[in-house]
């Protein structure tokens, strides 16, 4: 029985929620709202409530559609400093504060977009220095985190984060160095939006209403994800990664220790490197390919 109630209130507590008025991710404290232009704003709340917003000296009042989402525009402001958004529902209210006018980029690539200044995908050269100058409150950037769906409207995830030598690590260093190239020319309050990818193919970010417009020869790489959908094609991804990290925990090499230096590799054959695989025996090949290099060290090196 006890168990049965704390399974209600759990889900009384996800049911209002989900019904409380609050706004799309993209929207939060410290971020940069595109100046000289309408601005549109939206979130969600429970279906047919009325919402007012607020955004600094303008309101307007609207109500939510049967889906529970909401979108309203307000006029065009001026580059400025900070003010306030305030959405207010019939059973909460929710205020982002630190909000400024400027100028707003959507930065997107694969891996040289996505390496940051300071991070997994490595450091950018004199990152130390990097990161104790990169005091400038009024370049913010979001960072929408990775995700996959064949649906439209799907809301992202990230937060506003203000360019600080704490925060700048995290940053994108292409969208970091144009962002700060931009604000020191201008003066203008600067947003980053970096929606990166590392080795993301450009059909992967296409609509799949537009992605069916295409030539033939474009889609046939893609037709497993159209004939059979997205979540088919995840599966197999997923499948063929157990299988490999499968492959290579149990590879021949590390059982038979070929890395010693006393086993022998006379029957190994030869192959220059670096090159691309295509045109070689190792084309078509998927696996753990071992190369051995020998080199002289003179006394001092080694």
């Amino acid at each position: 029985m006890k168990r049965f109630f704390l399974l209600i209130v759990s889900l009384i507590l996800v049911i209002s929620l989900k019904a409380q008025v609050h706004f799309g991710a993209i929207f939060s404290d410290n971020m940069v709202l595109q100046a000289g232009m309408p601005i549109k704003i939206w979130g969600h709340g429970a279906s047919g409530e009325v919402v007012t917003v607020f955004l600094d000296s303008q309101h307007i009042t609207t109500t939510t559609d049967n889906t529970g989402k909401w979108e309203i525009e307000f006029s065009q402001m001026e580059y400025g400093d900070a003010i306030t958004l305030k959405a207010v529902g019939r059973s909460n209210k929710v205020e982002l504060k630190n909000i400024v006018v400027g100028d707003v980029w959507l930065c997107s690539g694969q891996s040289n977009m996505a390496m940051t200044i300071n991070g997994a995908g490595g450091q950018v050269y004199n990152y130390k220095n990097e990161e104790s100058n990169a005091n400038y409150p009024m370049i913010r950037m979001f960072n929408v985190k990775p995700n996959l769906s064949a649906d439209v409207g799907v809301d992202v995830e990230g937060e506003w984060d203000i360019c600080s030598p704490e925060t700048v690590s995290d940053f994108s260093a292409v969208a970091y160095f144009f962002a700060r190239k931009i604000y020191k020319e201008t003066g203008i309050p600067i947003g980053i939006i970096n929606s990166s990818w590392g080795g993301t193919d450009i059909e992967t970010w296409i609509s799949v209403d537009a992605f069916k417009k295409l030539p033939e020869y474009y889609r046939d790489k893609y037709k497993d994800a159209e004939n059979y959908g997205v979540d088919v094609v995840l599966q197999k991804n997923e499948d063929n990664r157990s299988a490999f990290i499968e492959a290579v925990s149990s590879d021949i090499g590390i059982e038979e220790q070929w890395y010693k230096p006393s086993h022998n590799t006379d029957s190994w054959k030869l192959m220059q490197q670096p090159q691309e695989w295509s045109g070689t025996e190792l084309e078509s090949f998927d696996g753990v390919v071992w190369f051995k290099y020998e080199f002289s060290l003179s006394d001092a090196y080694a």
